[in-house]
């Protein structure tokens, strides 16, 4: 063998293989695969490889995932070890030349299992009022000269995290009182306990417009009172000076004002100043005859915008914020359980009513049926329409059984993204604050660290 391999080195290679060492990072492996040793020469010669003095190839690359390319190189199938981060494994596999559709069904959940995109949309949502982290505005607020921008900022980080400073939390108590108030007056307004009569009595033609509608006869012969209607100016004037506030301190005013809360509320107060003023010029008899049913339909709807300010209180909650993300990355999901339950109601809603058919006491029309398929598919169950025959009964029980499928998977998605999204919001948040408390006391920090080892 020793004269053959002298003599017939050719012969001797094919016969056996020679081996050649490969060093990670210290660690050392041995092949005898030319699959892998063309790959090391050609990476040798793009400068991610080097070739060593004794033949042996030298790689600054991390050792944990090249028994797995080895076994691939070797004929062997590639699989993933489960105890790798997937941003690394995918790395690994574009550095190693190994192409995505060699990974195996086993491996796909260790290949894609990452949590980029839940941390992503944290980050996102942390820095979408002006771009900037709490932490490194906090530090902005100690680090800024100008007097201004230092005052500016102060407002700015205490109006964006409340719940971080005295200044956000006392602001953030004064304008969830006044939220409080404004919502209140609204609710005890649609009694007619705590409204006055207008001036003068109502006349017959009075009756004879609204009195079809008890609702709107009260709304159309009474007003609110004069200590409510102060009560509800005052916590408006102070909830527009907060909304005003954010928008003069906002770094990207532009932003601010596309977006649908800050809309929204600015909508409700300036609607708020038109009714509370429109209700005191509507007070005689002869204003309310020649007033529109239609606009005071429409301007009490508007007035019920209102309640949308008990979102500015919610959003300061970071679980809150959490759930408001968790519901947008679920968009896909709530669109197919909707799609999904809407066709399922309109055919059972059609088969009830064709069950129902020779019943005429049941399911006038098929928009009923559907109305019914609806509310047993989503177990509510108001009992309205019920079925009355065999035939409905056994649509009945097919509607409730499919309700419960349908309400169970899509359900369980939406938890899963929540659940992901939350834990992940903690993780971030343990880790800022360790960030941060190195930052500001590095000395305490290393203590704290080395009492604990």
């Amino acid at each position: 063998m020793f004269c053959c391999s002298i003599y017939f080195p050719e012969i001797y290679t094919w016969c056996y293989p020679v081996m050649f060492e490969v060093n990670l990072r210290g660690t050392k492996f041995f092949s005898s695969s030319t699959a892998v040793q063309h790959l090391l020469e050609n990476l040798s010669k793009k400068s991610r490889a080097e070739i060593l003095a004794d033949g042996s190839y030298y790689l600054d690359r991390n050792p944990l995932i090249f028994h797995h390319i080895l076994d691939f190189y070797c004929g062997g199938e590639f699989h993933l070890p489960r105890n790798i981060c997937p941003v690394q494994a995918q790395k690994e596999m574009e550095f190693w030349m190994i192409p995505m559709k060699e990974i195996p069904v086993c491996c796909y959940e260790t290949l894609h299992d990452d949590k980029q995109t839940e941390y992503k949309t944290i980050i996102l949502d942390e820095g979408s009022s002006e771009g900037k982290h709490p932490f490194t505005l906090e530090r902005a607020v100690y680090s800024s000269t100008c007097s201004l921008t230092n005052i500016r900022s102060k407002l700015l980080h205490a109006l964006n995290s409340p719940l971080k400073s005295w200044l956000g939390k006392i602001w953030l108590f004064i304008v969830a009182v006044f939220t409080a108030v404004s919502i209140t007056v609204f609710l005890l307004e649609s009694s007619a306990l705590y409204r006055v009569q207008r001036s003068g009595q109502p006349t017959n033609k009075t009756y004879e417009l609204f009195g079809h509608n008890k609702k709107l006869l009260k709304i159309m012969t009474t007003k609110t009172s004069f200590e409510m209607a102060f009560a509800e100016l005052l916590s408006n004037t102070v909830l527009m000076f907060d909304l005003l506030l954010r928008f003069s301190i906002s770094h990207k005013k532009k932003q601010f004002c596309k977006k649908p809360q800050n809309i929204l509320e600015f909508m409700t107060e300036m609607i708020i100043y038109g009714f509370s003023i429109a209700e005191y010029m509507v007070d005689d008899d002869e204003a309310v005859e020649n007033f529109s049913y239609e606009m005071s339909l429409w301007l009490q709807v508007l007035y019920s915008l209102r309640v949308i300010r008990i979102f500015r209180i919610i959003d300061t909650s970071s679980e809150m914020k959490m759930l408001k993300l968790s519901l947008l990355k679920s968009r896909n999901e709530i669109c197919l359980f909707i799609t999904v339950l809407t066709s399922f109601a309109f055919i059972f809603g059609s088969c009830v009513y064709w069950a129902e058919f020779l019943n005429p006491d049941t399911y006038p029309n098929i928009f009923i049926g559907i109305w019914w398929a609806f509310v047993t598919m989503t177990t509510v169950g108001y009992g309205d329409f019920y079925p009355k025959t065999t035939s409905g009964y056994l649509v009945g029980v097919l509607t409730s059984t499919c309700g419960l499928i349908l309400l169970a998977m899509p359900i369980a998605m939406i938890s899963s993204n929540f659940s992901k999204i939350y834990d992940c919001y903690n993780f971030r948040k343990i880790h800022l604050k360790k960030v941060d408390l190195k930052n500001r006391t590095p000395l305490l920090y290393h203590s704290m660290e080395s009492d604990s080892l």
